[in-house]
């Protein structure tokens, strides 16, 4: 349960690094805002045909404002979720790995009704097995 409990602040932390990277990513935001520019006027016949908005704007500011939402999340999600999936799967095989070298009685007290090791066992064995094949470790 300790290990999991480790996993689950670190998984949190890079979420929250992620979130603020999210928001102030300016890059995305000045390519975002040249996309809304340039592709509002096109895509709005197709937001007043599918997507019926409750407030009282003109379609053009709109359509820039749903265009300007899209390009930013499309530019600004996949590396968030690339961030927080892989980093934290990474880093929790590392967690693993450094696990398999403290005393046998401390490893037991942390993987203790562990779901995520119990998970991540079998790579965590190969790659213990692939260190002492190219001899890192004996």
């Amino acid at each position: 349960m300790v290990f999991d409990i480790i996993c689950t602040v670190t998984i949190l932390g890079l979420a929250l690094k992620g979130i603020k990277e999210l928001f102030f990513n300016r890059l995305a935001l000045i390519v975002s805002l040249i996309i809304a520019f340039s592709l509002s006027s096109v895509l709005m016949p197709i937001y007043g045909e599918y997507i019926r908005l409750p407030i009282n704007l003109s379609s053009n500011i709109s359509s820039f404002i749903l265009t300007f939402i899209l390009a930013y999340l499309l530019l600004t999600l996949p590396g968030f979720f690339l961030k927080v999936a892989v980093g934290g799967i990474i880093l929790i095989i590392i967690y693993g790995v450094i696990l398999n070298f403290i005393p046998l009685e401390y490893q037991k007290m942390i993987v203790q009704n562990s779901y995520i090791y119990s998970f991540i066992k079998p790579i965590v064995w190969y790659i213990l097995i692939l260190f002492r094949f190219l001899r890192i470790i004996k």
